[in-house]
């Protein structure tokens, strides 16, 4: 498995409320969606 790293991300406040929201209603943490959303974006390209 490869090695995880951290990174930060500079956001609105209310931006992160409705993302943290989101992800809490779709059961998922927002480093899981994140990880999703990138993937997403790489197959896309």
């Amino acid at each position: 498995m490869a090695k995880t790293v951290a990174i930060r991300v500079q956001m609105p406040d209310t931006l992160r409320a409705k993302f943290k929201a989101q992800c809490v209603l779709e059961e998922k943490t927002m480093s899981e969606m994140v990880i999703a959303l990138i993937e997403q974006y790489l197959a896309q390209q």
